[in-house]
């Protein structure tokens, strides 16, 4: 079960976002070691927070967004594959620039990321 917890906030540059938007976001997950779900938590474009817990990766969803300020949050997991390492990555777009980008790498592997749009 993923606990809906960000625990750092970034703050786009002036061209990165548009001023009182609406901005297009983009959320995006993939593994590079073969895992085909994951568990994925997001905020959507209502101010709401979207689940599953068999999202079939690569995975992709975008919305438009007009709040301000508009917190995103993007978490991922993978199952435990009998402890088999395995990799996750999570990327977030504002009007088709990359914003933020990690990568979780074990036999659960996870990331967790927030940004704001101001």
């Amino acid at each position: 079960m993923l606990l809906f917890v960000a625990a750092g906030f970034g703050c786009g540059k002036k061209d990165e976002v548009k001023p009182g938007g609406p901005d297009e976001v983009e959320y995006r997950v993939s593994s590079s070691s073969g895992a085909t779900v994951a568990i994925i938590s997001y905020h959507n474009g209502t101010g709401g927070i979207t689940h599953s817990d068999e999202a079939v990766l690569p995975f992709s969803v975008k919305f438009k967004s007009t709040q301000r300020p508009n917190p995103l949050s993007l978490l991922v997991s993978l199952p435990d594959r009998n402890g088999q390492q395995q990799s996750v990555t999570g990327t977030i777009l504002v009007n088709g620039r990359e914003v933020m980008s990690d990568t979780g790498v074990g036999s659960s592997a996870s990331v967790s990321m927030a940004w704001v749009l101001q």
